[in-house]
């Protein structure tokens, strides 16, 4: 059975935002008592995956017990460290996947300040439900046109999906000042959640056939809590993991290790927290064959 709701007359700028305006009525009358659908997801057919990274002013963290699914950069549930509120703080968001569709369609990220087990609307094509609530506002609208499947050549190699999956990735500027009340609030979760839909159908206040992502926690702090995983932007359009309390991933942030053995065909090795490494042939045994070895590690902040 279709799920329809009342819509409000809108500009044409603001086409899209009909889900929008159908979640915030469903919520005024309490919301609706059923689900998405169930069972295992499948990207881009019942479910999309939703990621946020930083890009500039913000580190990405979480806790290492956290999993993370085969589909996803990070967890469900992260702290966005923003140590200066007054610089512009940017994330990049990364929904996938998206097939080849014969119809146009809508793509949405929305947020809220609150989430709810009664959705809006039923959305029976997907494997999630739509699980926003208070405060519900759409951060970004993209129109994804038709794009039909094209059968591909079989060549001696093998060959090609006729299916090609995408992922959509796009820069959001974040306000300084909502950062800034957001930290020193004692309410600083907000929650992400994206979604496809046809646009016929958004336009007409159908959600039978809207796909949803999962819904992302995400905290805002000063700092990343301590022993946490933390993605930072490295200025130079890549991104570096890194464990805050002195430890990282596989080197010490804030110190360096040295080892050195010598032994028949040993040799010397020096790493630094940059990275570099230099590797220097010990001297040869001594004449009777007999070995000698000595190893000595100190570190400095780190393991």
């Amino acid at each position: 059975m279709e799920s329809k709701k009342p819509l409000k007359k809108l500009a044409p700028a603001t086409l899209g935002v009909g889900l929008l305006v159908a979640a915030q009525a469903a919520f005024g009358k309490g919301g609706g008592s059923t689900t998405g659908g169930t069972g295992k997801g499948s990207l881009g057919v019942n479910t999309l995956s939703l990621d946020e990274l930083p890009t500039t002013n913000a580190q990405v963290c979480y806790a290492p017990a956290q999993q993370i699914s085969s589909s996803q950069v990070v967890p469900n549930e992260i702290t966005v460290a923003v140590a200066n509120t007054s610089s512009t703080v940017q994330m990049t968001f990364s929904v996938g996947d998206v097939l080849p569709s014969s119809k146009d369609n809508t793509l949405f990220l929305a947020y809220s300040d609150a989430k709810t087990t009664t959705p809006a609307f039923a959305t029976p094509s997907s494997s999630n439900s739509f699980a926003l609530a208070g405060g519900l506002q759409l951060l970004a609208v993209y129109s994804i046109p038709a794009l039909a499947d094209v059968a591909q050549p079989q060549v001696s190699i093998g060959q090609a999906s006729s299916k090609p999956r995408a992922k959509m990735v796009f820069e959001v500027n974040l306000s300084p000042a909502k950062i800034a009340q957001l930290i020193s609030s004692s309410k600083n979760k907000i929650y992400f959640q994206a979604g496809i839909v046809p646009s016929a159908d958004l336009a007409a206040n159908r959600f039978d056939s809207m796909i949803l992502s999962e819904v992302d926690t995400v905290t805002f702090a000063s700092t990343c809590p301590t022993g946490n995983t933390s993605v930072t932007a490295n200025g130079s359009g890549g991104k570096s993991v890194s464990t805050s309390g002195g430890t990282s991933l596989g080197k010490s942030s804030t110190g360096s290790k040295t080892s050195s053995s010598t032994s028949t065909g040993s040799k010397t090795t020096t790493g630094s927290s940059t990275g570099s490494k230099t590797t220097t042939p010990a001297a040869p045994a001594p004449a009777s064959g007999g070995k000698t070895s000595s190893t000595t590690t100190s570190t400095s902040g780190g393991k």
